[in-house]
């Protein structure tokens, strides 16, 4: 079948880097109607086994390296993607944001600042840059929603602009079905921004120190984003005692790291423990932002 031809073919590959020499051949059994020599062993028994083998052996045909046909292409062909900007350079559209930094230094105030900012149409922090009317829906576990309510309304936010999830009707995890219903929240209600507060509330039984794991958590998330043409900003924790490298400071595995196009940090002024700070980590499509200095 496929998958032993494959094997067959890099089991060669294997051997000539292993520095065998001489010609290597490759016996289809397939055209004995096996699928692998075990089947037909079992089926014919070792004299009879033994004839046909000899049979393939003589219609074996010569490895001449591994097929690369179709492989490679050229970056030329590619279509070009233009990148848009939720908010220069900070936030990219229609991907996976983070938002992150440490227990208690405002991470959830700057979501309901971005719900006020989207859900009014008005103009983002240090730029003449000014967004239209949206609506916004926001998955928070922790907060009250009077208190997200208030933290809105105190932003100069749009309320009838702002949809948020409620966990009380059913709990939204990050397994086949929660996306799911993700999806189909997103394309009913075409929210602009999507804000996730805390991240690790969704994610359920993910191992978040196990890349492949996040990897398979968050990856139908990109697909949503790219498909609906909406902003997911996630917020996430930093260690206790973390560096102050993004890289090397979050809760789990880098693929959190990996997998996001920008990350926006949040953390204490050294100089004034009541001025925050918010400073541009990462960015794949940018410069890095300003550092900006805020307070609550």
């Amino acid at each position: 079948d496929d998958a032993g031809k494959i094997f067959a073919q890099e089991l060669c590959h294997r051997l000539r880097t292993l520095g065998v020499r001489g010609k290597l051949h490759v016996v289809h059994m397939s055209r004995f109607g096996a699928k692998d020599p075990g089947e037909l062993l079992k089926g014919l028994g070792p004299d009879a086994f033994l004839n046909r083998f000899r049979q393939a052996c003589k219609m074996a045909t010569p490895w001449e390296g591994l097929n690369v046909e179709g492989l490679v292409k050229k970056i030329s062909n590619v279509q070009r993607k233009k990148i848009d900007f939720l908010w220069y350079p900070y936030f990219v559209s229609n991907a996976v944001n983070m938002l992150a930094g440490k227990p208690g230094q405002g991470k959830s105030f700057l979501t309901c600042e971005l719900a006020a900012i989207f859900s009014e149409g008005k103009p983002f922090p240090m730029s003449l840059d000014i967004s239209e009317p949206s609506p916004v829906l926001m998955i928070f576990a922790e907060d009250p929603e009077s208190v997200v309510r208030s933290r809105i309304e105190s932003c100069g936010g749009d309320l009838e602009n702002v949809l948020y999830y409620d966990f009380t009707q059913s709990p939204l995890l990050f397994n086949e079905a929660g996306f799911a219903r993700l999806r189909r929240l997103v394309e009913v209600h075409r929210p602009k921004l999507v804000t996730i507060d805390p991240l690790a509330s969704v994610l359920g039984d993910v191992d978040m120190n196990k890349q492949n794991e996040v990897y398979a958590a968050l990856s139908p998330m990109v697909e949503i984003a790219e498909q609906f043409r909406t902003t997911f900003v996630l917020v996430h924790h930093q260690r206790k005692g973390a560096s102050t490298v993004a890289a090397e400071s979050m809760i789990g595995s880098q693929g959190f790291q990996s997998l996001v196009r920008s990350m926006v940090m949040v953390g204490v002024d050294p100089e004034n423990e009541n001025v925050k700070l918010l400073s541009h980590a990462k960015h794949n499509f940018s410069s890095p932002g300003a550092t900006l200095r805020f307070q609550i």
